[in-house]
């Protein structure tokens, strides 16, 4: 009686040669079909949860014109509506871990130190079913102190170290909200060692995210992109340092004279406890304004605040451009002011406040 094969547990091998192969990687239709079948339940399932029981704000962000933005529902809506894809943060994959009801298991680690003892660590993370015990996916990340956001800082002119010939560093150029154009520098990070817990963070990071978006359909619902805390790691030393100075200053005021400061320093009235949600280069520009009072001894609680402070700018670009062009004379022009409109003038010409942010920025250059 000749033997029946099995055509699903054979394979074809050399000039035709068939034999039975016990061990076959390829899957049963039978499973195939199983999983199309979930998966075309699974899809509409998967869109209902992002949109009604996960936080657009908390879970996930849109990346557009070289931006991170916060989402809304109503965005989120309007980005699904057109076919976009939003991006998951740290917290929307640990949302999503639950709705696979699996979690990440401890991470494993390899790390290294190169000759210019610069470290770098490979994680790999594996999702555990809770009901299982089984693996069901698996992400790795890496990260180094090599990357620029932890090899080097970018700073302000005046932060640059007295001594240091900036023709040889690299510079970027950006636009500040009132128009003019400013340079930051980059200065290697003394404290490298520092930045290796946050690195090691940043590899575990973007481990979890390879790992969770390379579950089913979840590459379909969210794009590749990074967390947007990558690219927070470089300014928020930085912002803080701002933060904490302009705090030191409104907090020796009383609250009537603080509101006035406020309103004469940013130009708009708002709670000191707002101040962190300005951006930091009006931070930036602030700060250097109460530097600026500070050194022409202006009053905080004048009833001619405002006129004070156009002075005192005024006083202080006169000053800068005397160093910068070299004119040590003291029999300059001195300054007067139109104590009711603020006007401020200088050598009988007006001068203009908002277009001496570039200059102020250089004061403060030559003034550290």
């Amino acid at each position: 009686m000749a033997e029946t094969i099995d055509t699903t547990a054979v394979a074809v091998i050399g000039n035709g040669l068939q034999v039975r192969d016990s061990s076959s990687a390829l899957p049963q239709v039978k499973d195939v079909m199983a999983r199309m079948a979930w998966m075309t339940e699974m899809r509409p399932v998967m869109r209902e949860y992002i949109e009604k029981h996960m936080d657009p704000a908390r879970h996930m962000y849109s990346f557009e014109n070289n931006r991170y933005t916060p989402l809304s529902r109503a965005t989120l809506g309007e980005m699904l509506a057109e076919g976009k894809k939003p991006a998951l943060n740290q917290d929307g994959v640990h949302n999503l871990l639950s709705l696979f009801d699996c979690y990440a298991d401890v991470a494993e680690v390899r790390e290294e130190r190169d000759s210019d003892q610069f470290y770098h660590c490979r994680v790999t993370v594996r999702f555990i079913s809770f009901s299982s015990g089984k693996c069901i996916g698996v992400g790795t990340g890496a990260c180094t102190t090599r990357e620029s956001k932890y090899a080097y800082r970018w700073v302000y002119g005046n932060d640059v170290p007295k001594g240091t010939d900036r023709t040889l560093l690299k510079t970027r150029t950006f636009t500040g909200r009132n128009g003019n154009e400013y340079s930051r520098y980059r200065l290697d990070n003394d404290d490298i060692a520092d930045q290796e817990p946050n690195v090691l963070q940043m590899a575990i990071k973007r481990a979890k995210s390879s790992g969770v978006k390379a579950l089913p359909l979840v590459s379909e619902m969210f794009s590749t992109l990074g967390d947007p805390d990558e690219e927070k790691v470089e300014g928020d030393e930085r912002r803080q340092h701002l933060l904490a100075q302009l705090g030191t200053w409104l907090r020796g005021m009383k609250t009537n004279v603080r509101s006035k400061a406020i309103l004469a320093v940013f130009g708009e009235p708002f709670r000191a406890s707002e101040l962190g949600t300005l951006d930091e280069e009006r931070l930036h520009v602030a700060l250097q304004l109460v530097e600026i009072a500070a050194k022409q001894k202006v009053t905080w609680d004048s009833p001619t605040l405002v006129a004070d402070l156009k002075a005192a700018r005024a006083a202080s670009a006169q000053a800068a451009s005397a160093e910068l062009f070299g004119d040590t004379s003291t029999g300059s022009t001195p300054i007067t002011i139109n104590r009711q409109t603020g006007e401020v003038f200088d050598d009988q010409m007006p001068f203009d406040m908002e277009a001496s942010a570039a200059l102020d920025r250089e004061l403060a250059e030559k003034e550290e």
